[in-house]
């Protein structure tokens, strides 16, 4: 909260004094189920005041009062777009505050599917899939696009956690690359890319093939679903996730192309960081950059590098 005295930022306490609050985004088996907790300052003890439940995603945006009778929360579900609500914890009421429409209503059919699967070394993954409207396994095997972000974890227990939400309202933005489920892709949007430290090693010690592995667990799932068509995928991502295309492109034949999208100061940083293990890899991975396959004679692979709205494309072959 706000304090009017200092015009700083501090804890809001409750009326006696006894309580802080805590908010957290609540992972789980089911995915994240956000929550509000009171924490007593003297006992060190917490307690659950609210949490979210299916079949909706609910976030807390701010407690109204100081012994968080009210909260204010962001509701949705995969058919509701956003809205602002006043919850009441006392009574269990919920007061709905604005009425905003689906924002593209074209998007209404899309298919989406929050999934999991595991990777040979154990660690459970996720990430939601998106079919084009009107899709079905009859009509064939799709081309998909994945787009991702690694991130660096010292547990498998803490890398296996569910990310994200199967209850929440995805529409695509005017330059998101959800959009191209209108042209017939699939989409396998934040597959997770986890980097996991074990045995007092850091996690990029082994970056290289627990990316591999991730990638290819999940392009095996959406195979095995039936929906995907092996020789057609492609992965993109933004900043480390640009530099993980590079090195999935480097390093492993699972991808026919790929879209590395960063600003030029942090290609500049990457490229000039010797000290860095990412670094390094990067520098190589734009120089030669090859998909290899043991599928066909010759495959070319193409990487589209997107620096502050230019984008440069090459490609190898072998």
């Amino acid at each position: 909260m706000l304090d009017p005295a200092s015009d700083r930022f501090v804890p809001l306490r409750s009326t006696d004094g006894k309580y802080l609050y805590l908010r957290g985004d609540g992972a789980s088996s089911e995915g994240d189920r956000p929550f509000i907790d009171r924490f007593d300052l003297a006992t060190g003890k917490t307690e659950r005041l609210w949490q979210s439940t299916a079949p909706n995603y609910e976030q807390a945006l701010q407690v109204v009062d100081r012994d968080a009778n009210r909260i204010i929360t962001q509701r949705e579900s995969p058919t509701d777009p956003p809205n602002i609500f006043l919850r009441d914890l006392r009574d269990k009421s919920l007061t709905q505050i604005t009425k905003l429409s689906d924002p593209a209503p074209y998007f209404a059919n899309v298919k989406s599917e929050l999934i999991t699967y595991t990777r040979p070394d154990g660690v459970k993954l996720s990430a939601t899939l998106y079919l084009p409207p009107g899709y079905d396994k009859s009509q064939g095997r799709l081309p998909f696009f994945f787009w991702a972000y690694p991130r660096e974890f010292q547990s498998a227990d803490a890398a296996s956690q569910l990310a994200g939400s199967p209850y929440q309202f995805k529409r695509p933005g005017r330059q998101n690359y959800l959009m191209l489920l209108m042209h017939g892709y699939g989409v396998l949007d934040g597959p997770t890319f986890p980097i996991v430290g074990a045995n007092g090693k850091e996690p990029n010690d082994t970056y290289i093939p627990q990316l591999v592995a991730s990638a290819q667990a999940a392009v095996d799932k959406i195979v095995e679903m039936g929906v995907a068509d092996r020789d057609r995928v492609a992965v993109g991502g933004h900043s480390y996730g640009a530099f993980m295309t590079v090195n999935l492109l480097a390093h492993s034949d699972i991808f026919r192309t790929g879209i590395a999208e960063m600003t030029t100061r942090g290609l500049s940083r990457s490229s000039q960081s010797a000290s860095s293990r990412r670094s390094r890899g990067m520098a190589a991975a734009f120089v030669t950059c090859s998909s290899r396959s043991s599928r066909t004679p010759t495959r070319r692979a193409r990487l589209s590098v997107t620096c502050c709205g230019s984008t440069s494309t090459g490609s190898t072959s072998t």
